[in-house]
């Protein structure tokens, strides 16, 4: 149910995504059933030092002006 309940929030939320979602994109069960399928959507990204800065770095920035916003 909360899968369901996902895929319409992020199918009706302020950015939507280009393709439709459904609730079988949210559902654990789901995924293992597609692995094969699934291992070629995601593509495993390995987390260096300078990575982790950079999103660091970008969620800080980010935060910041959502600090100003909100003031």
């Amino acid at each position: 149910m909360l899968a369901q309940l996902t895929s319409w929030v992020a199918n009706t939320g302020f950015r939507t995504a280009e393709k439709p979602t459904t609730w079988k994109d949210f559902s654990p069960t789901q995924w293992s059933k597609n692995a094969k399928t699934a291992s070629s959507k995601f593509k495993r990204i390995r987390m260096t030092k300078k990575r982790r800065q950079s999103i660091f770095e970008n969620l800080r920035a980010t935060l910041a002006q959502v600090a100003v916003v909100v003031k």
